[in-house]
């Protein structure tokens, strides 16, 4: 069941690396809005993302402290739609989708079922391609926070929240202005929830825009670790993937 709740808990986080949680800011600082600006422009730019109207990733996640090795699709398709699949050869089939009304969930263990409450705002966040545009375009309060140094990197820290999508902190490299991490908690089922830190890592340019093509999460002393190996754009997408299976 452990094992089950952290495979679940990344599929919702791999599909945009968003993160739900609580406490809003009180306003908006214009610093820490130039932040999320920079790393916009960073990231490709407005037009050239607003060009990506569908997603199609493929690789291979890792959990080392199970010695457990498991390949990974995500699909995305604009405005809001997301489909994500985790195979366990042999283990388990773990699935999320979101089909712009439903989001769902099926694996081997708690069958197929609806998602409801702070899972279904994780799920609607997830379906964009770029979050930080819903996050700029649906801003609250933003927060400069104090410099930090990580790895040789200075980070421009913020806390945001965002309509549907309260509080989380954003660590941005100062050189690059790329996100690097984030923190925040996140829902793991209909009552629960638990505190997660997301990085990315080896930036990779595709169609015009930038995107990590490495990310881990760790989460209650445990680590996980993804990989992309293929990312595609603007590829035809059959909606059916998104409906809730059965």
């Amino acid at each position: 069941m452990k094992k089950q709740k952290f495979l679940t808990l990344f599929l919702a986080l791999a599909a945009s690396g968003s993160l739900f949680a609580k406490e809003p800011v009180a306003v908006i600082e214009p610093a820490a809005k130039t932040v999320l600006e920079e790393s916009i422009t960073a990231t490709g730019g407005r037009e050239a993302m607003n060009k990506i109207k569908s997603r199609n990733g493929k690789g291979e996640v890792l959990m080392p402290a199970q010695g457990m090795k498991m390949s990974l699709i995500l699909i995305q398709k604009a405005p809001n739609k997301t489909y994500t699949k985790m195979v366990i050869p042999d283990v388990m089939t773990v699935e999320q989708g979101y089909d712009g009304e439903t989001a769902w969930s099926k694996d081997s263990i708690q069958g197929s079922r609806e998602l409801k409450g702070p899972e279904l705002d994780q799920a609607i966040e997830s379906a964009a391609i770029f979050p930080e545009l819903v996050i700029m375009d649906n801003l609250l309060s933003a927060k400069l926070l104090e410099e930090v140094e990580e790895d040789g990197k200075k980070l421009q820290v913020i806390k945001v929240t965002s309509k549907d999508a309260p509080e989380r902190t954003l660590y941005f490299d100062k050189t690059t202005k790329l996100l690097s991490k984030m923190t925040s908690s996140f829902a793991t089922g209909p009552d629960g929830s638990m505190e997660v830190t997301m990085s990315m890592a080896d930036y990779k340019e595709k169609d015009g825009v930038k995107y990590a093509s490495k990310m881990s999460m760790d989460v209650m002393g445990q680590k996980i670790q993804m990989t992309y190996g293929e990312v595609e754009h603007n590829t035809e997408i059959d909606d059916s993937i998104f409906t809730m299976k059965k």
